[in-house]
């Protein structure tokens, strides 16, 4: 039995300390988002990660949400896909800019931002394509801010881990990509700290293979690399198309297949990722 820890990603916690939440750059909180620039975010990851070893004794840890949360993936019913946002709105959404983020970036940082949503920006800024292209010289600086924050996080929690079940394995949700929020926390530099590092899957196949490749790039020689599939709609129960796809993500690098979700797939689903897998072999 592995331990899904949801790390940064509580609604709970978040309406309940509004002062310790992701703010974007006018200031909306999203309460489902707990910042990890918090020392009391921090030690609430850590003291979770030590009382599920420790009570619940499991076989491994799986850490998920470990770093900022973004942009996406704010309530039950995710009602932002009308908005018709591109990627680097996105991301620029996703920059936290509550009392403890906001001052470790350039000054300007916070106005670049409103400007490029507010499609206020000069041209060459408003036809940019990634969150890099509009922030121009600042990206360097904002980009280390907020990998440093992951970084911290992972780290600290991976050692209280390791303190209290040195033998127990465990596995990163991860992407390689720096400006990467949500579920699967960046991870631009590799972490020979844990054992597994696994991707998403849930997209395009192209695409995700490549992010998987990416990150078997990152991986030490130890390290196992996984895949976790999206096994639910809009993917067919097709055994033929899944195992196609199945057999995408090995050739990139994974050696294990994370499934999304068994205890909520028909019992005709099952039966076409039983077959799938087993065409996989």
């Amino acid at each position: 039995m592995h331990a899904w820890t949801v790390l940064t990603h509580n609604s709970h916690l978040g309406s309940a300390n509004p002062d310790l939440v992701v703010r974007n750059a006018f200031g909306d909180p999203y309460p489902y988002a707990l910042c990890p620039a918090h020392e009391d975010v921090i030690e609430y990851c850590e003291r979770l990660v030590q009382e599920i070893l420790k009570v619940g004794e499991p076989d491994g840890l799986i850490l998920e949400a470990c770093g900022p949360m973004g942009f996406g993936h704010q309530t039950v019913h995710e009602k932002t896909s009308g908005a018709d946002w591109t990627s680097a709105d996105i991301d620029l959404l996703s920059l936290c800019f509550c009392t403890n983020c906001a001052p470790q970036y350039p000054e300007p940082t916070r106005a670049v931002v409103r400007a490029a949503i507010d499609r206020t920006a000069p041209a060459p800024q408003s036809s940019a394509t990634t969150a890099e292209d509009v922030l121009g010289p600042l990206a360097d600086e904002v980009r280390t801010v907020r990998v440093a924050q992951t970084t911290a996080l992972r780290q600290r929690l991976i050692s209280v881990a390791r303190r209290a079940a040195p033998n127990v394995p465990i596995t990163l949700h991860a992407n390689p990509d720096p400006w990467a929020t949500g579920a699967f926390a960046p991870l631009p530099s590799g972490e020979p700290g844990a054992d597994v590092l696994v991707a998403n899957c849930w997209g395009d196949p192209a695409t995700d293979a490549a992010r998987l490749a990416r990150l078997k790039d990152l991986a030490t020689p130890d390290q196992r690399v996984g895949a976790y599939v999206l096994a639910l709609p809009p993917r067919p129960a097709d055994p033929d198309v899944l195992a196609d796809q199945l057999r995408t993500y090995t050739k990139a690098g994974a050696s294990e297949l994370h499934l999304y979700h068994a205890g909520l797939a028909s019992p005709p689903r099952l039966a076409a990722l039983a077959k799938a897998l087993h065409l996989h072999g």
